[in-house]
């Protein structure tokens, strides 16, 4: 498929939505709608229809059991996952363990599985080379509120090495007043990373709100070819 063929009619072709939200089509593929549908909101309206199929729905299945698995490179990174996606990360243990204890019905497995040492191979990757590591499916039940929802949403549709503003996602939200409660929403995100709240940035560029410190927030965005000081 050629990045040409991404738009029809100078719209999203609907028959790409899925693999936008799958993580399939190529980095060049991602670039190409990203530039598009950023100004087009009723690109924006069919993304969000497509939020269920990526596992970003308020009323997905309550978890039971998750692995856990930590990654030990360059900087330590740890995740929760269960058959559905992606639950919970953070850069240190204890607070991964803090996030899980949100929802008492989720009880933790140590077994690891295919699937899970697939992404921690890719994040490995990513840490010690900035390498692309793919889009992965999330499960939103640690994600509090239907407004956190629809930011972690848009954020995790950001393409790899790509940055925007909190003001940019509150206009998408149709909530231009809105970039405080953005950054909030963003400094509570319970999987970063994987919705990768660390290329989010304020006005003008500034390095601001990032629960794992801003130190952290401008190592990853350096992994991603960005020099922000």
């Amino acid at each position: 498929m050629n990045s040409y063929d991404l738009l029809s009619d100078s719209h999203l072709n609907p028959e790409h939505l899925q693999g936008i939200v799958s993580g399939t089509l190529s980095l060049e593929n991602e670039l190409v709608y990203f530039k598009h549908w950023k100004g087009c909101p009723e690109c924006r309206k069919k993304l969000m229809q497509k939020m269920s199929s990526a596992g970003f729905n308020l009323s997905a299945f309550y978890l039971r059991t998750v692995q856990v698995c930590s990654v030990e490179s360059v900087i330590s990174f740890h995740f929760a996952i269960g058959e559905s996606g992606v639950l919970a990360a953070s850069f240190t243990l204890q607070n991964l363990r803090e996030i899980i204890r949100r929802d008492p019905n989720v009880n933790v497995n140590l077994e690891s599985s295919e699937f899970q040492t697939n992404i921690s191979g890719q994040i490995d990757s990513w840490l010690r080379t900035g390498v692309q590591f793919n889009r992965t499916r999330i499960n939103t039940t640690l994600i509090g509120t239907a407004f956190m929802l629809q930011v972690l949403y848009r954020t995790w549709l950001i393409p790899f090495g790509q940055i925007i503003t909190y003001g940019d996602i509150a206009r998408w939200m149709n909530k231009p007043g809105a970039s405080r409660a953005v950054g909030r929403a963003l400094h509570n995100n319970p999987i970063p990373v994987f919705i990768p709240c660390h290329r989010v940035v304020g006005k003008d560029g500034n390095l601001t709100g990032f629960s794992a410190g801003l130190g952290l927030k401008k190592q990853l965005l350096r992994l991603e070819g960005h020099r922000i000081e």
